[in-house]
């Protein structure tokens, strides 16, 4: 789904750590059949992402024999 998403030009990122229980009644579940692994927001960036700078694969690798 996030491969999706950004594919359509929308951002997500998965979030862990937050108050399962909390959430599981806000949603008023059935945690006998469901419950709430990760949640995952989606949206649009405001700003431009910067340009990822790679270096050349011969400066970062060496060959040892």
């Amino acid at each position: 789904m996030m491969s999706a998403a950004a594919f359509i030009g929308v951002d997500s990122c998965p979030i862990e750590g937050f108050e399962k229980e909390n959430v599981e009644k806000v949603l008023d579940l059935d945690t006998s059949k469901f419950q709430v692994a990760l949640m995952l927001p989606f949206g649009y960036r405001l700003n431009d992402q910067p340009k990822q700078l790679r270096s050349d694969f011969a400066s970062v690798v060496e060959f040892i024999k």
